[in-house]
């Protein structure tokens, strides 16, 4: 991926295929993070929320890796018991189950369960009100390439002082 490309994409999934490999695991996470902070008010479970933070406090050397792996433990078994819920019929839980996870593919399933769950959200108000399938559509679609469009830019804005990260190759 060139510079240009880089600067231009609008594929937060290209561009965490051109990091895997040039950055740590911990700069996914960091990116995952952010995907969720972004998705904060669909998180409505508590539980989903402690991840997220723990996640933070742990890649911010506040929490011990034990620590953060006993909440995500207890998220897991809620969400295995079918208790977790969110203001997008759920749709976040996989974002949460990877929010932790290690690597370029946990990263991808975060920004795409986050992506959903905007498209979503947009969309169920809608729905709910009885509005025309077509308008329900366009705006989850719309929400959804709005999403992408930020995860883009929370990409650039984590990796610019990452040049060697960005040369074309890979």
């Amino acid at each position: 991926m060139t510079q240009l490309e880089w600067l231009t994409s609008e594929s937060p999934y290209d561009m965490l295929r051109h990091l895997d490999g040039k950055i740590k695991d911990e700069a996914f996470m960091k990116f995952s993070v952010k995907c969720c902070r972004r998705i904060w008010p669909i998180l409505t479970d508590p539980r989903s929320r402690a991840v997220v933070e723990a996640t933070e406090a742990y890649l911010s050397g506040n929490l011990s890796a034990a620590d953060a792996a006993k909440i995500n433990w207890d998220w897991n078994v809620a969400d295995e018991a079918g208790e977790i819920q969110d203001s997008a019929g759920g749709s976040s839980n996989a974002a949460i189950e990877s929010v932790c996870g290690l690597g370029e593919g946990h990263a991808q399933q975060v920004a795409i369960a986050c992506r959903e769950s905007s498209g979503i959200a947009a969309s169920d108000l809608l729905r709910q009100a009885g509005c025309p399938q077509d308008i329900v559509i366009d705006a989850c679609k719309s929400a959804m390439s709005a999403e992408k469009v930020e995860q883009c830019n929370l990409l650039r804005e984590l990796f610019r002082h990452h040049p060697g990260s960005l040369a074309e190759g890979a």
